[in-house]
């Protein structure tokens, strides 16, 4: 469900930028009107018409994890060339491609929502669902008020830095899914430990173990990146490390000795999140200008904070005593 919600937060970016693109000067570099944004923005409205159908029976035949994410990809470049509008032309091309690959998301979710939850849990997760578009519409206005301070650089005007930079977006992503587990973890740890097979004292002491691998392995790694000039090569060890530890954890079976299961789940705890401190000095060091730096590094803050939102429904009562679903 996390995931849902994050597309809807990036859906609903995408579609209302341009609302803050209006505040800028927009309409006088592209020599348009606002009856021309209206049009276009109709434009965008008539392609989520024309798709919501097609994109359903679409997502039917090729299931959803592969649709949804390929509409997402495909909407996010789409939004990304809004950058490169230069007349009247291009900017109703790109509202109305806009709408046409964002059709059918919304319902699309729904209905991935309807396969995991019961008619009396259907309405809270719904509502949740829509969270993704109203923090859109909240921290999108936010986000601008520092992006729109970077006209002039690179040649380019403020309004068209909200539309550009996909390497934010995936700077932002890297922290969300590195974070999402640590707040799961972090919360239930102790208790994790203590339905392994130990007592509550020896769980809370056992519980800090992690926490001390992780500035071992959090050093080790970032001595290395430094060492190898490299960032994101050891951003994938340290994502690797973790899936290793969660599918090993996952496959044991419920008798295996308490103690290996133990160590499986420390190991899993002290690498989940790893790949934060590196994500922050990638994106720190390749920063052209502090301006850049700046709002980069509270857009990868904001997708610190939500996988911290998203890892706190990891552990859910159903799951429990052993949590298998969320470790």
């Amino acid at each position: 469900m996390p995931l849902l919600v994050l597309g809807f937060f990036v859906l609903q970016l995408d579609r209302s930028n341009i609302s803050n693109a209006l505040t800028d000067t927009i309409t006088e570099d592209l020599g348009i009107t606002t009856d021309d944004v209206n049009l276009g923005n109709q434009l965008m409205l008539a392609g989520i018409i024309v798709a919501e159908l097609p994109s359903n029976i679409v997502l039917q035949k090729v299931g959803a994890p592969l649709w949804l994410t390929g509409q997402l990809g495909i909407w996010g470049t789409i939004a990304l060339t809004q950058a490169w509008c230069t007349n009247k032309s291009s900017f109703y091309a790109t509202r109305f491609l806009l709408g046409l690959f964002e059709g059918g998301y919304i319902p699309g979710a729904q209905y991935v929502l309807s396969l995991f939850y019961t008619r009396d849990e259907l309405a809270l997760r719904t509502a949740v669902f829509y969270f993704g578009n109203y923090f859109a519409t909240a921290i999108g206005s936010l986000l601008a008020s520092g992006i729109l301070q970077l006209a002039g650089r690179g040649g380019l005007s403020g309004w068209q830095w909200l539309f550009i930079n996909p390497r934010l977006w995936l700077h932002l992503l890297l922290n969300l899914v590195s974070l999402a587990p640590k707040g799961g973890l972090q919360l239930y740890g102790p208790t994790v430990i203590k339905n392994i097979g130990f007592s509550k004292t020896k769980a809370n002491a056992l519980n800090s173990v992690s926490s001390f691998l992780v500035v071992v392995f959090s050093f080790a790694i970032s001595y290395a990146s430094d060492a190898t000039r490299l960032r994101g090569p050891w951003c994938m060890v340290a994502f690797a490390w973790s899936m290793a530890f969660a599918g090993t954890l996952y496959g044991l079976p419920l008798h295996a000795d308490k103690w290996t299961r133990y160590w499986i789940f420390t190991f899993l705890g002290s690498g989940n999140a790893l790949a934060q401190g590196l994500n922050d000095a990638w994106l720190s060091v390749n920063a052209e200008t502090p301006a850049k730096r700046s709002i980069g590094l509270a857009f990868v803050v904001i997708g610190s904070n939500l996988g911290g939102l998203a890892g706190q429904q990891i552990f859910r009562k159903k799951d429990a005593p052993e949590y298998k679903t969320g470790s």
